[in-house]
């Protein structure tokens, strides 16, 4: 097989996920240089794919399933004892075409048989189930914090809801997950996450809030291109994820307390 990317990049990928704060820079800058052209041309075997309007969305399925999947599902699965460049290409593509597979079938089919929407309930109409969960990000997108605190609170429950895990597995996950990660890439991250959540359905306007507070500064930086590890300050990183969950949770029970007298 022919190398589409070098031995030193390779290393430094291997380099990023054995770290204690984890990383996957390399990684998606690799995963995109290499699959990119792939996806244009496969997109262009589909007459109901052309036009350039797939492209991106099918890059960011691969992403999210190469950052869900890369260490537990590749380099530190036996089943792969050859853990060398050219299996982790070979794995990489095999992801990619997965995910294209299921990008098809999914996404081109609610497109060729439209469901109509629903007319949605009142809030107030119920407190229980998942219209309690939605109230739940709603209310933690839209909490005047610092960003980084909602979107702790966000990752904990994506990932018990993704991976099927308890919230104490989730503390280490997000540490493993998120520390090396920008918050602008993180944000992006939760929301891949969050369209594979059947009965979870984030607000756009809420989503474009978000986007505009990582625009800010903070220390005369830009707050998204700081890692979100930035914020563990002198605490230990699951200490800091703990105190983050535990505000956002009582602003929810707050809220829920007013909405259901």
């Amino acid at each position: 097989m022919s190398s589409y990317f070098t031995k030193e990049e390779y290393e430094k990928i291997v380099a990023e996920w054995e770290s204690p704060e984890g990383g996957y820079d390399t990684m998606f800058r690799v995963a995109r240089r290499v699959l990119f052209g792939w996806i244009v041309r496969q997109c262009n075997t589909d007459p109901r794919m052309k036009g350039g309007e797939h492209e991106e969305d099918i890059m960011q399925r691969i992403n999210l399933s190469l950052f869900t999947h890369c260490v537990t599902g590749f380099y530190r699965n036996e089943r792969y004892t050859d853990k060398s460049a050219d299996a982790f290409q070979a794995w990489m593509f095999t992801v990619a075409k997965n995910a294209f597979i299921d990008y098809r079938k999914t996404e081109l089919r609610h497109e060729a048989d439209p469901i109509p929407e629903a007319e949605p309930a009142p809030e107030e109409e119920s407190c229980q189930g998942d219209d309690r969960l939605n109230r739940a990000f709603r209310t933690v997108m839209t909490a005047d914090s610092e960003v980084h605190i909602p979107l702790t609170w966000m990752a904990q429950m994506l990932l018990i809801a993704y991976h099927d895990i308890d919230k104490i597995e989730t503390a280490d996950l997000i540490v493993e997950k998120f520390t090396a990660l920008t918050l602008d890439t993180m944000l992006e991250m939760l929301i891949l996450m969050s369209r594979e959540i059947p009965w979870l359905a984030l607000d756009p306007t809420h989503i474009k809030a978000l986007r505009s507070r990582l625009d800010e500064p903070y220390n005369g930086v830009r707050r998204g291109s700081l890692h979100y590890g930035d914020f563990y300050g002198t605490r230990k990183p699951k200490s800091a994820i703990s105190d983050w969950v535990y505000r956002m949770n009582q602003l929810i029970k707050r809220k829920e307390k007013k909405s259901c007298i």
